[in-house]
């Protein structure tokens, strides 16, 4: 293995990290985490969610904007447990970009709540690796968007 290679090897583990940390912090509703340490301060975050009758999208630029946007649009009731598997990564400098599946579960019910992709852009700061770029696409149940 040369230099290259484990480097690279470093940077897989490293976003396999960030990916789940930014989840975790998500569903524990950990917003200090997101801002200090999974976000850039540009992030670029882009959602959409499809119910086979109905498409909802929405977006938010810049970290507090993002994480405002969590807030708002989570309820503190949820029970949830985001997953990312199956990453996909292309290098490209200090920015490496991903490409991982997103299921939701509802930890009361343990019922699936959404599944999908989720796109990320990773930048390297002097601080570690950050969120740059999130995109959410997500099936949701039949008719979960139609029926407010």
């Amino acid at each position: 293995m040369n230099d290259v290679d484990v480097q690279r090897t470093v940077d897989r583990a490293d976003i396999a990290e960030l990916l789940a940390l930014w989840l975790f912090a998500l569903d524990t509703f950990d917003w200090e985490t997101l801002r200090d340490r999974a976000f850039a301060n540009d992030l670029e975050w882009e959602w959409q969610a499809d119910d086979g009758h109905r498409i909802l999208s929405d977006q938010a630029h810049g970290r507090d904007a993002t994480i405002a946007w969590f807030a708002a649009a989570i309820p503190a009731s949820t029970r949830a447990r985001h997953v990312v598997t199956n990453h996909i990564f292309e290098f490209d400098r200090d920015t490496i970009r991903t490409t991982s599946y997103l299921n939701i579960v509802n930890t009361v019910s343990l019922l699936n709540t959404a599944n999908g992709l989720m796109t990320a852009e990773h930048v390297r700061t002097s601080d570690g690796w950050r969120i740059r770029r999130l995109r959410v696409v997500e099936q949701v149940p039949d008719g979960a968007l139609s029926n407010p």
